[in-house]
């Protein structure tokens, strides 16, 4: 789901490089105004944000946050706005407790310096609120989305974009939570509300609507799910970019949604769009691309096509090699169900292969009587008896058991 960060930036002037009115090898005597450096870090940094490059980003913010406080003072606006600014790029790095403490201060600082029903300070909690959303602190979220969209609704209107948007956080969070009521209830706020401004036809309109649409997946009402996506996408292909991520988002989203219900001929050819603008987007080997290469492998077995799943699943296994280790879970996941395609396919050597090579790494990572090492013995135990080799499927299969029943003991225990 969607989490957005609002950032805020003061100093909007922009100064352009070059000199004006001085002689040349002059440049270096020209006075050095604070303000104007000011802006030089600030247009380097975002450069490095735009160029992915967060941890130089960080290293200028760091720069632009101290050097805002001797101009403006430590508690003042300006600075908590920078503050604000270096906390997103923490968070964009997954350093949660880092952009936590950053987060915190600069509401502290705000409430202080314009008040605690500022728009402005209501911009940073919604930012702190969907970090502990990233982080899987959901509780966290709640009461900071509330209490912004109680001073959006009081400050703003009542139909405000930013009110509106608060609801989709809320939305969102309800859903990932499993309260789809709730979830569905924020979405339609947020609807009612864009629906009027900026319009149905406008993208932000049509991705709160794909919101509500996976609520309604989730309350098994696909129909009007579909309705809602095809409308949703219409919109997105007409007004973005075709590998826009939004768009990719949704377009994942119906094809998961035809796969739950087996219209596996509508789902490929949204899986191969989805591919494309992943890898348009990040790159061939990206784990997400892994991901979404192995949904449609996924889909290619449960339709019988065998010969297709087998290559897009050793390209996803490949991928999650490279990005995560080959001792990786993942990766084991993936051998899993790449060696049940071999089986299918009667490759029995291969997926032999497979399997060992899982039950090595499930035991070296989980420990010899786990039960996720028990469904790869029976697995193992199934195949040779397709085999024919039925000594080994009798070792493999009584092993099986013994973790089971060791299982089935330790759950009645408790």
């Amino acid at each position: 789901m969607i989490h957005r960060i609002w950032r805020v930036m003061f100093l909007s002037v922009v100064v352009l490089g070059g000199s004006y009115g001085l002689l040349p090898g002059e440049e270096a005597k020209a006075p050095k105004d604070p303000k104007v450096v000011m802006l030089g870090l600030i247009r380097r940094a975002d450069a490095m944000e735009k160029a992915r490059k967060f941890d130089q980003a960080i290293s200028e913010y760091l720069k632009i946050v101290k050097l805002s406080s001797k101009i403006y003072g430590a508690d003042s606006h300006q600075t908590a706005s920078f503050t604000n600014n270096l906390a997103a790029l923490y968070a964009n790095l997954g350093s949660y407790d880092k952009a936590e403490k950053l987060y915190l201060q600069s509401i502290k600082t705000d409430e202080k310096a314009i008040g605690k029903n500022a728009p402005d300070l209501a911009d940073t909690m919604c930012n702190l609120a969907a970090m502990y959303m990233s982080a899987g602190k959901p509780d966290k979220a709640f009461p900071l989305y509330e209490r912004s969209l109680k001073i959006y609704r009081g400050k703003l209107g009542e139909k405000s974009r930013k009110a509106a948007a608060v609801l989709d956080h809320i939305g969102s969070l309800y859903y990932q939570t499993e309260k789809y009521l709730e979830a569905e209830k924020a979405f339609n706020q947020s609807c009612e509300i864009l629906a009027e401004k900026p319009g149905k036809e406008h993208p932000t309109f049509a991705i709160v609507q794909i919101h509500l649409a996976a609520v309604l997946v989730a309350t098994d009402r696909s129909e009007k799910a579909e309705t809602l996506y095809l409308e949703s996408i219409k919109v997105l292909e007409a007004k973005l970019d075709k590998n826009h991520w939004e768009l990719g988002r949704a377009l994942s989203n119906l094809a998961g949604m035809y796969r739950r219900s087996r219209e596996f001929e509508k789902a490929v050819p949204l899986y191969l769009r989805v591919i494309e603008i992943c890898q348009a987007r990040l790159g061939k080997d990206h784990l997400m691309v892994a991901d979404e290469v192995s949904n449609l492998a996924s889909i290619y077995y449960e339709m019988g096509q065998h010969a297709k799943a087998a290559p897009l699943y050793l390209q996803s296994i490949k991928i999650i090699e490279a990005k995560l280790g080959k001792k990786h879970a993942m990766v084991a996941t993936m051998m899993n169900n790449l060696a049940l395609v071999y089986w299918e396919m009667k490759k029995y050597k291969e997926a032999e292969t497979l399997y060992l090579r899982c039950l090595k790494m499930d035991e070296a990572a989980l420990g010899k009587d786990h039960p996720e090492v028990g469904v790869t013995l029976d697995n193992l135990s199934k195949l040779y008896m397709a085999m024919g080799k039925y000594d080994l499927a009798r070792t493999y299969r009584d092993r099986s058991r013994k973790i089971k029943q060791a299982a089935r003991e330790k759950s009645e225990s408790k």
